[in-house]
């Protein structure tokens, strides 16, 4: 769902007759950390990446568990996309994601994986997410993701 403008060149995931969106799907815990957060925000505006996600973590019903929230609103921004015909690029190594490439593996919707296997296993990727995934593309293997200083 993304080209990641900024991260990796636009021509790498879309092309001027199809476009790519880039969009970063945001978990804050509350207020604090999202303004810990807050350069990083800007850095993604700069860049033309759109934030979504849970927006409610300052209201004072919103209590979260862990983190996790903005795989929702990811899942959901994904099968609407899907159901458009769009390959989607999806940035993550998450487990919970699992479900969401089962099912679009099922709808021969092709995806796009990128992450990093050289990471600690804690938050490498899972086997089972590269298996589903049609492409596994990693960030420490490919010169796209190797910039200079913003």
């Amino acid at each position: 769902m993304s080209d990641l403008r900024g991260v990796a060149h636009k021509a790498s995931f879309g092309t001027e007759a199809v476009p790519a969106t880039a969009i970063y799907y945001r978990d804050a815990r509350d207020l604090d950390e999202h303004h810990r957060l807050q350069r990083f925000f800007e850095w993604l505006e700069r860049h033309g990446i759109e934030t979504r996600g849970s927006q409610d973590f300052a209201r004072p019903w919103y209590q979260r568990e862990r983190y996790g929230s903005n795989l929702i609103q990811l899942a959901v921004d994904a099968m609407e996309a899907a159901h458009d015909g769009a390959s989607l690029v999806i940035v993550a190594g998450d487990a919970k994601l699992i479900p969401l490439l089962t099912r679009l593996e099922k709808m021969d919707v092709p995806v796009t994986l990128i992450s990093s296997l050289a990471v600690p296993a804690s938050i490498a990727p899972p086997p089972p997410l590269v298996d589903l995934a049609e492409e596994f593309i990693d960030l420490n293997e490919d010169e796209r993701f190797f910039l200079g200083s913003d």
